[in-house]
């Protein structure tokens, strides 16, 4: 009874606090707007781009000449133009003052290609369609030695089959917009800002004098613990109910038939933050400066997790548990992969269990907290 009696106290507490709606859910929704506006592009999965304009000179009468100038005259598309020039100088000129984006220069033992700093996607246009010719090449070359009558037949199906390049966009459902996106990872980075609640579980205790009554009452500093522990915990349940239904509401997140898992994995984010911030506040021994650190922690995780800016590939994610929670629950709403979103569930569970344990072992051998 007195375990729930602290835990309503700590809960009453914590709605007065203005710390508490700021950093719990506006601090949160104000970032999903602004993030989620200003980097719409950064989720955009249409690539466009402007046709490669290449140049090419023939320097050898050999048969490799005819076959390049018959290609460039079928691989002429949507992604490529080929233009024939007689001098190479000209050619670079051209590339070294930005009219054309590749000299291609086909001369007896080679094939040469000029370019003037490329970006990624023109560069793969031009390994692709210089792949393609050279294996259209051999291949002409090995028929023609076996029957040369079936050297134009084939070639003439290469030709019809090469140089188209599409990109299909993944069903609506499966796209992970710039709104969704943040507001997945900004309502975890809601949750590890427990760590300064669970830090300040027995500051505002002394703070508002309330801490020596209870060390002169019949309850255990097991029981104050625990009872600050439920309370902390079940305002921040309150803040993380109210962050999902809104962006649901407003953000076209679709927590589906996995909303009811993941509030568990975001829960369980909380519990780790506000674990962690309480054995802080313990080994600190109430030092003011534990809420600094522990601010600088929270953003740490935050930016490796990817909460600001998402992080190229899923290795530095998997040194915060921000990370953890971001790949699982995108992973399971999205794709339907329940892996990530367990592993983050449990690692979250038993670091918990682990910060509790430590801070109960420490509080225990202190006579005076």
């Amino acid at each position: 009874m007195k375990l729930f009696q602290i835990a309503w106290k700590e809960f009453k507490l914590s709605l007065r606090d203005r710390q508490f709606f700021i950093y719990s859910l506006l601090f949160p929704i104000a970032l999903i707007f602004v993030l989620g506006s200003v980097l719409q592009n950064a989720f955009d999965d249409d690539m466009t781009f402007e046709k490669v304009d290449a140049a090419y000179t023939l320097q050898t009468d050999k048969e490799s000449a005819a076959a390049f100038q018959n290609f460039a005259k079928q691989a002429d598309g949507e992604l490529i133009h080929f233009t024939k020039i007689d001098q190479e100088k000209e050619g670079r000129d051209l590339v070294a003052h930005g009219k054309k984006d590749a000299l291609i220069i086909i001369d007896d033992q080679k094939i040469q290609v000029v370019t003037n700093m490329p970006d990624k996607v023109t560069k793969t246009v031009l390994d692709n369609y210089i792949q393609a010719f050279s294996s259209q090449y051999q291949l002409a070359a090995g028929i023609a030695q076996v029957d040369p009558t079936q050297v134009q037949p084939a070639l003439q199906k290469a030709y019809s089959e090469s140089a188209k390049i599409t990109t299909a966009k993944p069903p609506s459902g499966n796209q992970v917009t710039s709104f969704q996106y943040y507001a997945i990872a900004l309502i975890a980075m809601a949750m590890m800002f427990g760590v300064m609640n669970g830090a300040n579980t027995f500051r505002i205790e002394k703070t508002l004098h309330t801490y020596t009554r209870l060390q002169i009452a019949p309850v255990s500093k097991m029981t104050v613990l625990g009872g600050n522990f439920l309370g902390t915990l079940g305002v921040n349940t309150c803040a993380l109910l109210i962050l999902m239904l809104f962006s649901g509401l407003f953000f076209d997140v679709d927590w589906g038939r996995h909303a009811g898992f993941i509030f568990c994995i975001y829960l369980s984010l909380l519990l780790f933050s506000v674990a962690l911030g309480i054995l802080l506040d313990i080994v600190s021994d109430n030092n003011p400066a534990v809420l600094g650190a522990g601010n600088l922690l929270v953003q740490v995780f935050c930016f490796l997790g990817g909460a600001y800016y998402p992080m190229v590939g899923e290795i530095m994610p998997r040194f915060s548990p921000v990370g953890w929670l971001n790949i699982g629950v995108r992973n399971l709403l999205y794709q339907n992969e329940w892996q990530d979103a367990a592993l983050a569930l449990a690692g979250n569970l038993i670091f918990t269990a682990l910060f509790i344990g430590i801070s109960l072992i420490l509080i225990r051998r202190k006579e005076v907290y």
